[in-house]
């Protein structure tokens, strides 16, 4: 295995986990999953991109999948940007 194959493992691996939590929290996200898999995975690169606080990771993607948000790339970080506003405005 390359490390490009690796890198794409472990992004593949953080996807299918976040996916699990959030059928734990009561999300049918098994419904459509090559839908709410892409979404996800674009809600976690746009993080990534984005140096989210790992604590706040999920509760991102949480709202990405309520909304159906960041469908599009060239999206994401804007969004991303936007709700970190509101989650900072909410909590001062």
């Amino acid at each position: 295995m390359n490390d490009e194959q690796f890198v794409t493992l472990i992004g593949d691996s953080e996807t299918d986990e976040t996916i699990m939590l959030l059928s734990e929290r009561g999300h049918k996200v098994y419904e459509s999953p090559m839908k709410n898999y892409s979404l996800v995975a674009l809600a976690i690169r746009a993080a990534a991109h984005r140096n989210l606080d790992p604590v706040m990771l999920l509760d991102w993607c949480e709202s990405c999948l309520l909304g159906e948000q960041a469908l599009y790339e060239t999206e994401a970080s804007t969004l991303l940007s936007n709700w970190q506003k509101e989650r900072h405005d909410l909590y001062d």
